[in-house]
């Protein structure tokens, strides 16, 4: 695995981004682009965290993946932060080499909700998402959850879900129909006191049977749901590979 910071990409040119290439990368699009979003409070060095980000890195470029990662931290699925996604996107497939059309989505906690933002505006180019303990409903996150300043400022001031949430809301855009077909795995933590389980089941109930619930088990609302369960590393290479 070769990992290096990029700045200048193309959209973001002020922004630093973290690519992952397999060993024996070669720039033949044969695998798709894969981009993961970490959560509130990371920083640039989350893809060198040694519990986290780096476990799940390590078992997607074993499996031929490219990664980008990237850390548009408290935009709550905003223009901005799809501008990062998209931007990361068209440099991995145009510069690094990876295979063009639809893309893999992955994120922790807000970056969870960040990709399933995305991906209900540009589904056409989503092939597969994951999200770990990923709060799907920006009006609950909003109003209930303590995050209304957060949520208020990435919406310059006010997030009105009248007016806002067909567009960036992944619960609203997923009653309208949004996600069909896309695969989608949700891994929420038995005890997890930030994003209730019943918020990611309403997220679920709305899309369909392409919505997957994993229990990755009592590990709160803490990274280390990515590898608490022999399962989640082998499941996610699996829904990387089913596109």
């Amino acid at each position: 695995m070769s990992t290096h910071y990029v700045t200048g990409v193309a959209g973001i040119p002020t922004e630093t981004v973290t690519f992952a290439l397999p060993r024996k990368w070669t720039s033949s699009g044969t695998k798709p682009a894969i981009i993961l979003l970490p959560g509130t409070g990371e920083g640039t060095q989350f893809p060198f965290n040694p519990t986290v980000a780096q476990p799940l890195i390590k078992a997607l470029t074993d499996a031929g993946f490219p990664v980008g990662c990237a850390t548009p931290i408290n935009q709550w699925g905003n223009d901005y932060c799809r501008l990062w996604i998209s931007s990361i996107r068209t440099h991995m497939q145009t510069v690094l080499g990876a295979r063009t059309g639809k893309i893999g989505l992955i994120g922790l906690s807000q970056g969870g909700f960040n990709v399933l933002s995305w991906a209900g505006a540009n589904s056409t180019l989503t092939g597969a998402v994951t999200g770990y303990l990923a709060p799907p409903d920006l009006e609950i996150a909003a109003g209930t959850q303590g995050y209304g300043n957060a949520v208020n400022d990435a919406y310059g001031g006010t997030y009105s879900e009248i007016t806002m949430g067909a567009q960036y809301n992944p619960q609203t855009m997923a009653e309208n129909g949004a996600y069909a077909g896309i695969p989608i795995e949700l891994v929420y933590a038995s005890n997890d006191d930030v994003v209730p389980l019943s918020m990611q089941t309403a997220f679920k109930n709305a899309v369909g049977s392409n919505v997957v619930q994993v229990n990755g088990g009592a590990t709160g609302h803490s990274w280390n749901v990515t590898t608490a369960n022999a399962q989640i590393l082998p499941r996610l290479v699996s829904q990387m590979s089913s596109f």
